[in-house]
């Protein structure tokens, strides 16, 4: 029998959860009504709100949609995203342009689109490691 760790939450869930919840109560919805339209689990939103759980971008955005809200405004007065130090270990990348790069992506509403956007990015790193770069369909230098 396995058993779960308990998921860590950074700053920003936490900035998150107070954000749905206080939307949530201004709609006067409950819980288990914004799971449902949201297409969540069962108590997802209420593990959310107390802590016990953090959100996938895929979650953010359907709450979002549900609550009539866009997810920028979930960020403001947001702590500053920080990727994780492992992720980022023996990189040149400063944490701020990290931050910078999940804020877009989660802006984006289409999950196409973001598959897109993460194959385009994946074509540019394997480009720059092997010291190319990327070529647009009209064979010019993209970037």
């Amino acid at each position: 029998m396995s058993r779960r760790s308990k998921q860590v939450l950074v700053p920003v869930d936490r900035h998150l959860a107070d954000c749905i919840r206080v939307r949530r109560e201004s709609c006067s919805m409950s819980a288990s009504a914004l799971d449902r339209q949201a297409g969540l689990r069962p108590g997802s939103v209420s593990k959310l709100e107390r802590g016990e759980k953090g959100l996938k971008p895929v979650q953010l955005l359907a709450l979002a949609e549900v609550l009539g809200m866009s997810v920028d405004t979930f960020f403001e007065g947001a702590p500053e995203i920080s990727p994780s130090v492992d992720l980022l270990a023996g990189r040149d990348v400063p944490a701020s342009e990290a931050a910078e790069l999940v804020r877009a992506f989660v802006a984006i509403p289409s999950a196409g689109s973001r598959r897109e956007f993460v194959a385009l990015v994946r074509s540019v790193a394997d480009s720059e490691a092997f010291g190319q770069r990327p070529v647009g369909k009209s064979g010019k230098v993209t970037a």
